[in-house]
């Protein structure tokens, strides 16, 4: 994990960081007030993962639901020579990045044959889930069904 600062709402990314996600990359909202960046066929893969899971377990409007918040809030942003990462309005405000001198902790993340970045605001990588968390509760729900999926699975003989 990496701190950086925010300044003029952007993030300078390390080359090594580059390395994972280019510098053409999508950014999607997160757990929390967190921000997921991938490269274009790791979004793919993310966000087609995640909409199976959601087509399997899910009602329609749950799945529209998940789609709101895990899917759709995509954008895709150009680094700039210096490998920074200007992060668009919406996502300042949400990751409440609008402090005098910001900080985001930088995580590299992989699951599976997927990896990406997320940002976090400083410090609250360690806090406690927010129910109220629109991301959060369509995660939840998208779990849960998941998890009610596995036991009807396991239900059934063999």
């Amino acid at each position: 994990m990496v701190s950086v600062k925010v300044t003029d709402s952007r993030v300078a990314l390390k080359e090594y960081h580059v390395d994972v996600v280019g510098k053409e990359v999508i950014i999607a909202q997160g757990a929390q007030t967190s921000i997921l960046i991938f490269d274009e066929e790791n979004w793919a893969k993310y966000s087609a993962q995640t909409m199976a899971m959601a087509q399997r377990s899910l009602t329609p409007l749950e799945r529209r639901k998940v789609y709101r918040q895990m899917i759709a809030t995509s954008a895709s942003v150009k680094l700039d020579g210096q490998f920074r990462l200007r992060l668009p309005p919406a996502y300042m405000a949400r990751a409440q990045l609008h402090s005098a001198h910001p900080s985001v902790d930088i995580i590299h993340m992989v699951d599976g044959d997927c990896e990406w970045l997320e940002l976090w605001p400083e410090a609250t990588l360690g806090e406690p889930h927010n129910a109220d968390n629109l991301y959060n509760r369509a995660e939840t729900m998208l779990i849960e069904g998941c998890k009610q999926q596995a036991e009807v699975g396991a239900d059934e003989p063999s």
